[in-house]
Formats: C-alpha cells, structure tokens, sequence
C-alpha cells in the first residue's frame, strides 16, 4: 500500500507517498486504500461492461459511497456536538442549533 513500509514487492516501493515530500500531508493513504479496495469489490461486473457505462457507473459507485460516509460524518458530529447540523453549499458542516442536556 501506499504507507506501508514493509512492502514485498518491487513495483510497490514507488508507490509511497513518502517519496514525494508534496503529498506529505495532504493524501490520507488510509482513506484511500479503502477507497481502492471498495472499487476492487466491483472490478468484476464493471471491466464486463463498454467504456461508457464503466466509467458512469464507476462515478456513481463513488458518488454514493461518499454520500454514504458523508451522512455518517454528519451523524456522528450531531451527536458529539449534541446539535443538529446541516450541509452548506459549499459542502461543509455547520451547526444548525445546538441542544444542551
């Protein structure tokens, strides 16, 4: 993987982001090797399909898996927060109200 430092193969010590001091910090390898291995998962029926519909549905897989985890962040910040939030334009999460118990 990508911080992995133990990697086995040859090919793959190129594939750190350690080599390039501009990454460092600005890629979550974590979240991105997660990622990877969600679209892995639909490798299969999508490289059956024509160019066109693999690429829709590869955005859409990704599209929904980030509107998935994007409500669960939502979720999880209302509770620690104990406020209700909300998605702005931009795509941020704001308070909407909070609620002292």
């Amino acid at each position: 993987g990508l911080h992995e430092h133990n990697t086995k193969q040859k090919a793959e010590v190129l594939r750190k982001t350690g080599l390039v001091p501009e990454l460092n910090g600005l890629i979550n390898t974590e979240t991105e090797e997660q990622l990877h291995n969600a679209i892995r998962h639909n490798r299969y029926y999508l490289n059956t399909m024509n160019p066109v519909r693999h690429i829709f549905l590869m955005r859409c897989n990704v599209d929904l898996r980030n509107n998935r985890l994007n409500s669960l962040m939502t979720e999880r910040l209302s509770r620690q927060l104990h406020c209700t939030t909300a998605v702005d334009s931009l795509g941020r999460v704001v308070a909407a109200g909070m609620h002292y118990s």
